[in-house]
C-alpha cells in the first residue's frame, strides 16, 4: 500500500471524523481480540477525560490508519485501546500513535505516568512499548475474555516534560 503522508490528529467530532471513528471501531470490535464497540467509545467520549488520537492522511479523512484512546486522570493516564488497521501495520502507525499520546500527556504538567495493558502474547506491541521506555509493572491473569493474561506497563513522565 502506498500513502502520500500520514499525520497524527486529535478527534474533535466533525461529521467526517465521526464516520471514520465508527468505521474503525466496527473493524476493531470485529477482530478476535476486539472488545471496544463503537457505542463503548461513544460512551467514553462523553467523559471529558477521554481523548482519541488518530493517524490518517488528513483530519477530514473518512478512513483512518489507526487510533489510540486514552483516559486521563488527575495524575496518571491510561491507554484504553490502540488499534492499527492490518494494511498499515509495519508502517510506523502504532509508533506515531503512541508517541502522540506520550507527547500529549507530557504537555499536562500534573500527569506523572502513563499506563497500559497488553496481551502477554502480543510480542509486536510489547516490543513497541518497551522501545518507548515503558516498564512492565504487573500482570493481570485471565484479563481478556478468552482467558489471555494482560501485562501491565507504566511509563514515568515526571522529569521528562
Amino acid at each position: 500500500m502506498r500513502v502520500n503522508a500520514l499525520y497524527l490528529h486529535r478527534y474533535v467530532a466533525t461529521p467526517a471524523q465521526t464516520v471514520a471513528l465508527e468505521a474503525i471501531c466496527q473493524e476493531w470490535s470485529a477482530t478476535p481480540n476486539g472488545f471496544w464497540t463503537y457505542q463503548d467509545v461513544v460512551d467514553a467520549l462523553k467523559r471529558q477525560t477521554t481523548m482519541v488520537l488518530f493517524v490518517a492522511e488528513s483530519s477530514q479523512s473518512r478512513s483512518w490508519c489507526g487510533a489510540i484512546m486514552l483516559d486521563i486522570g488527575p495524575f496518571s493516564a491510561d491507554v484504553l485501546y490502540i488499534y492499527v488497521r492490518s494494511e498499515y501495520r509495519r508502517m510506523r502507525v502504532g509508533n506515531i500513535l503512541l508517541q502522540g499520546a506520550i507527547t500529549a500527556m507530557r504537555m499536562r504538567p500534573a500527569v506523572e505516568e502513563l499506563f497500559l495493558e497488553v496481551r502477554a502474547n502480543n510480542q509486536a506491541a510489547v516490543s513497541l512499548y518497551e522501545s518507548r521506555g515503558f516498564q512492565r509493572v504487573g500482570i493481570r491473569k485471565a484479563y481478556y475474555r478468552n482467558g489471555d493474561d494482560a501485562l501491565v506497563y507504566r511509563l514515568e513522565l515526571v522529569g521528562e516534560k
